[in-house]
């Protein structure tokens, strides 16, 4: 009988210990599957297809794939600018401080790009983890390559660029507009993340660079500025130098920007279709900022040693008037010289 009763106490301490364990299993269904969730906390399912160019692995690892897309023409273009830094710091020696802090911003960014793609590949983000690393290395690859982008806008925007004080002004704020961008969108993206971005089956936010209508104030700055950059080569003559470079970039990124805008304005108006233009406008633009910007503004300089401003002439015409001024002198001295010699003569004929 003693031995009935203890397997009875066994049973229902067994029963208990399941039916507690029950509801914790329960519980984790339901936070990690999106049918269950409020159409607010899910606007964009995880299963859209251009939400899942963010999100999808390889294989059955936790490397994101669309990392490994943005490190292969990251790295490629690297190489290219590391083969040509040598002749490039050669041939923007006597270049305005704009272009030559372009070039470097340019190989900068660039290796961001690089390094961070490779730091999220070696560190993969987790399950139900808060993915702080990869929004920190996202946050920062981003700033950068705002830089980078203003600095190309200024170089395009002015057909004689500034002297070196105004150019050390202007870079300055550019700078400070990147830090603040850096400080805000991190405080954002860790403190008040976008539900768009959110993964129920996984646990955590993927980066959505400050949600919908962050992004389109953002870019939608940028595209004005392309535009304003756009209105003035236009009114310039065709055989102004830099003309075509600055009209070709400025549109390239004009499209860009203004189709990642329209894309947070549609997030922000609960429209799936807007993460299609953010995914894929982040990586047009994470990849090909840099190529174009180097294309644009530097490959000029490698090929002919000038670039597209008039600021290389200025020196040269002052030298020329300064030459014309020597000249003149000494026309005027000599001038002087055979008018004296003149009258000595006449001077010699009268004796």
């Amino acid at each position: 009988m003693a031995e009935i009763i203890e397997a009875i106490e066994t049973g229902l301490t067994q029963g208990d210990s399941n039916s507690s364990s029950e509801p914790d299993l329960g519980e984790d269904v339901f936070s990690h599957d999106e049918f269950f969730q409020d159409k607010e906390e899910a606007p964009v399912s995880e299963f859209y297809a251009c939400k899942q160019i963010l999100h999808s692995t390889v294989g059955t690892s936790n490397v994101k794939a669309y990392d490994v897309w943005l490190l292969v023409p990251a790295i490629l273009f690297l190489f290219c600018l590391v083969y040509t830094s040598p002749r490039g710091r050669q041939k923007l020696s006597g270049a305005s401080s704009l272009v030559t802090f372009l070039h470097f911003l340019t190989m900068f960014s660039t290796a961001v790009c690089v390094g961070r793609s490779l730091t999220v590949i070696a560190l993969p983000t987790q399950k139900d983890s808060s993915n702080t690393l990869e929004k920190v290395t996202w946050t920062f690859t981003r700033s950068t390559l705002l830089a980078l982008e203003l600095t190309a806008i200024l170089n395009f925007m002015f057909t004689t660029l500034p002297n070196a004080r105004n150019s050390r002004r202007l870079l300055g704020g550019m700078g400070f507009i990147s830090i603040m961008f850096f400080i805000i969108t991190l405080i954002i993206e860790l403190g008040a993340p976008s539900a768009v971005f959110h993964l129920f089956e996984k646990g955590y936010f993927l980066y959505g660079e400050g949600g919908g209508l962050y992004t389109a104030v953002v870019f939608g700055s940028l595209s004005v500025l392309h535009t304003i950059v756009l209105s003035i080569r236009l009114k310039q003559h065709k055989s102004s130098p830099g003309r075509r470079n600055a009209i070709i970039c400025s549109g390239i990124l004009l499209v860009i920007d203004g189709l990642r805008s329209a894309g947070g304005l549609a997030l922000l108006a609960g429209l799936q279709g807007g993460i299609c233009l953010t995914s894929i406008t982040l990586y047009l633009h994470t990849v090909g900022l840099g190529p174009l910007s180097f294309m644009c503004i530097i490959l000029p300089y490698l090929r002919h040693g000038q670039g597209h401003s008039l600021l290389t002439y200025e020196p040269q015409l002052n030298q020329w008037e300064d030459d014309d001024l020597t000249v003149g002198d000494k026309i005027g001295e000599s001038g002087r010289i055979l008018r004296n010699e003149s009258a000595v003569d006449q001077i010699e004929d009268d004796y």
